[in-house]
């Protein structure tokens, strides 16, 4: 699977940019970077926080598989479409950790403040 990466999620709040969400596969492996660069979603705070849930080779291929994806740049579309097709940003990934706990799609998720 070659590397691909697109940003699903981009939101500017009052002409200054928000929240981005990012996928990218890189080396055969998923990642879903999300930053928030203003008062973020949960604790009403200022400043950038980050968080990413990385997926393992062997994950990023269970779930590659279960989109029945052609190439990295196809399975990142099809995520995007399974997830968060007319959805928010935090709706996606919620939608995508629910549907890889049920599928046992494991993850390692990282937040940075």
């Amino acid at each position: 699977m070659k590397n691909a990466h697109r940003i699903l999620y981009k939101s500017v709040r009052n002409g200054t940019l928000f929240c981005v969400v990012i996928a990218t596969v890189e080396d055969g492996r998923l990642t879903v970077h999300k930053v928030d660069f203003q008062e973020w979603d949960y604790n009403r705070r200022d400043g950038i926080v980050e968080t990413s849930y990385g997926f393992d080779g062997e994950n990023t291929l269970k779930l590659y598989n279960f989109m029945q994806a052609s190439t990295a740049s196809d399975f990142i579309k099809k995520l995007k479409l399974e997830f968060g097709f007319r959805t928010d940003r935090n709706t996606f990934i919620g939608n995508l950790m629910k549907f890889c706990e049920k599928n046992n799609i494991k993850n390692k998720f990282n937040v940075w403040y």
